[in-house]
Order: C-alpha cells, then sequence, then structure tokens
C-alpha cells in the first residue's frame, strides 16, 4: 500500500476555540479536520462531558467511517459560540456535533463537516 494512500492534506487541518463551559469567555483550542464528506461533525466527548453544554444521548450507537478509521458516536450536543480562528477573530458559530470516544490513535479532537 502506497503510504500517502490514506494520508490526510494538511491544508484540511483547522484550530478550534472552544468555550469552557456555556457563556464562558474563556477558550480553550483543539485541534481538528474539515472534512468535505462527511454527514455530520464529531467531537471528542472528554471535550464536553465536564461543560455546561447540553448533550442527548442516543438509543442506538452511530457508525462513520473516515480515512482513519471507525468511529462510533453515543451521542449529540450542541456548541455554542466557538471560533474557527483560521477564518475569523469576530465570527461565533453554533453547530450540533456528534460524540465519540477518544482513541489512542487518534490526532483529531473533532472533525468538522464543510457544511459548518
Amino acid at each position: 500500500m502506497d503510504n500517502n494512500e490514506n494520508s490526510i492534506d494538511p491544508s484540511s487541518e483547522i484550530l478550534i476555540a472552544i468555550p469552557e463551559s456555556k457563556g464562558s469567555k474563556k477558550y480553550k483550542t483543539y485541534l481538528g479536520l474539515i472534512d468535505s464528506g462527511s454527514s455530520g461533525s464529531l467531537v471528542n466527548k472528554e471535550i464536553v462531558e465536564f461543560t455546561n453544554f447540553s448533550m442527548q444521548l442516543q438509543k442506538k450507537p452511530i457508525k462513520w467511517d473516515t480515512a482513519t478509521g471507525t468511529f462510533q458516536t453515543d451521542g449529540t450536543v450542541t456548541i455554542e459560540k466557538y471560533h474557527l480562528s483560521q477564518f475569523t477573530r469576530k465570527r461565533h458559530i453554533t453547530s450540533s456535533f456528534h460524540m465519540f470516544q477518544e482513541r489512542l490513535k487518534d490526532k483529531y479532537d473533532f472533525i468538522l463537516a464543510e457544511t459548518y
């Protein structure tokens, strides 16, 4: 197998600044991937477990196939007023994310669907 066959284009990497808790003015930055082929955005569940964002658990897990393997999500969370600092400092975005459990081989804290 060619080593470049499953490589990720570095230009699709992004930093996302997420409030430390709902309504907080303090932000923490995480590494993510913009995925033009994703039908939804994914976030590491550990990022949102201790915040004040509302999480909804799903009755049946959803499986996602990505370039780095298969993710399984068991709930969603709406993250309010996050920043995509590479694009603008002023714009606040609110989106729904499917939550996944981090694996040791994971490089990214989130995968952002291009339709954010």
